[in-house]
């Protein structure tokens, strides 16, 4: 009987330290968007480094999202007011006031972790396949990061009018996500 506890209570300790090293306490968050126009580059970023509320995720395949965040875009900022408002108006945040994004079937393999990430951006809905986050260390901050670019096309954005239509948004937008633990 005592040996059999014993069996019992070690395989019970395995599997917790098992289940501890598949699932990290995401304690912050920062996403960049980077794109050009006609006019030159902008940046604009959302930034919770050491947010209230942390979430875990956890490694594996799961039926439900293992981390959603809901970014408002009025608090993203490109670096002034101007390009904050051109910003806004890009993604229509007038109608659709956040960007979601949806991290699901999150999984280690080897050096990196593999997910698929669903993002939407102005109403529309896009599905990232198999997207990789690396493990980052730097300035005493451990985190992982995923970059990725986007077609502005896919999601209907252009930039508000200005100069009679002169100013253009290219094509591509850049997207770094970093999830703090």
């Amino acid at each position: 009987m005592t040996m059999r506890l014993l069996v019992l209570a070690l395989v019970w300790v395995s599997a917790l330290s098992v289940s501890a090293q598949d699932s990290l306490l995401i304690t912050g968050k920062s996403i960049t968007i980077q794109g050009q126009t006609s006019l030159g580059k902008f940046a604009c970023t959302y930034s919770e480094i050491h947010q209230p509320k942390a979430a875990f995720i956890r490694n594996g395949a799961n039926p439900i999202p293992v981390l959603f965040l809901e970014l408002p875009i009025e608090d993203f900022d490109c670096g002034n007011k101007i390009l904050n408002k051109d910003f806004r108006e890009t993604l229509r945040a007038a109608e659709h006031p956040s960007i979601r994004i949806s991290v699901d079937n999150f999984r280690k393999i080897e050096n990196y972790y593999l997910s698929t990430v669903s993002l939407t951006l102005g109403g529309k809905v896009s599905e990232l396949l198999e997207l990789r986050f690396i493990k980052i260390d730097k300035h005493g901050n451990t985190y992982l990061k995923s970059e990725f670019k986007l077609s502005t096309s896919s999601f209907e954005l252009s930039p508000p009018k200005k100069l009679f239509g002169l100013i253009k948004l290219r094509e591509t937008l850049e997207v770094s996500i970093c999830l703090y633990y």
